[in-house]
């Protein structure tokens, strides 16, 4: 992303170790995160819903993300 010269790097993510999230900050102008627990441990844990995903359920959501807006 660097190397298309953003005006403000801002990472964002639902959970990270601190250690991680410290080398994230290196990467980005701003990193944003809203849980980080010490021992992350299972990333399952830390959602509602982490359903195994098929193949046919990913490509829909990238076609979906690149499709042009109506």
């Amino acid at each position: 992303m660097r190397r298309r010269n953003p005006a403000h790097l801002v990472l964002a993510v639902p959970v990270a170790p601190p250690e991680t999230l410290a080398e994230f900050r290196k990467e980005a102008d701003e990193a944003i995160c809203l849980e980080t627990p010490d021992m992350l441990g299972a990333i399952g844990f830390y959602y509602r819903d982490f359903h195994q995903m098929s193949d046919a359920e990913v490509t829909d959501f990238l076609a979906r993300a690149t499709a042009p807006m109506p």
